[in-house]
Formats: C-alpha cells, structure tokens, sequence
C-alpha cells in the first residue's frame, strides 16, 4: 500500500482530493464521476465532502480508499 489513508491526519477534504487524483492517473478533471463510483457515494456527497463540509461516514470511506488502493482499483463489486 502506497500511502495509509487511514491515519493520515490532514483534513477529510484534502485527503479525498489527493486520493481522487491519485486513482485518476494524476489529473483532476474529470475524476469525480470516477471516484464517487469507486466509492459507492452520490457525487453530491461526494462534491459536499471535498468542499469541507463533514462525512458522517468519513472513517468507513478511508477504509473503502486504502481497500481500493490495495486492489490496485480493480474493484470486484464493479
């Protein structure tokens, strides 16, 4: 695993961003309909999150990212 995100301490927002660019080969655009889809989530959860606002759900979907990773994004449920 490249990177735990789990225990990284910075905020939810700045996490879920780098994670997003990460599993989009390094580029922003056009990341989020990729990432909520990874995730599972409603792109407006998912919008909301990156904008600050807070995840109720925050610990299960840094779990959910460090999963993904760990499956090199080739996620099963797909």
């Amino acid at each position: 695993m490249e990177h735990d995100w789990e225990k990284d301490a910075r905020p939810f927002a700045d996490v879920l961003k780098d994670w997003i660019i990460q599993r989009n080969n390094g580029r922003l655009y056009g990341a989020r309909p990729l990432a909520a889809d990874l995730l599972a989530v409603n792109p407006t959860s998912l919008r909301n999150w990156l904008g600050g606002m807070p995840c109720l759900s925050e610990p299960s979907i840094r779990r959910l990212m460090n999963c993904i990773d760990a499956l090199k994004g080739e996620v099963p449920f797909k």
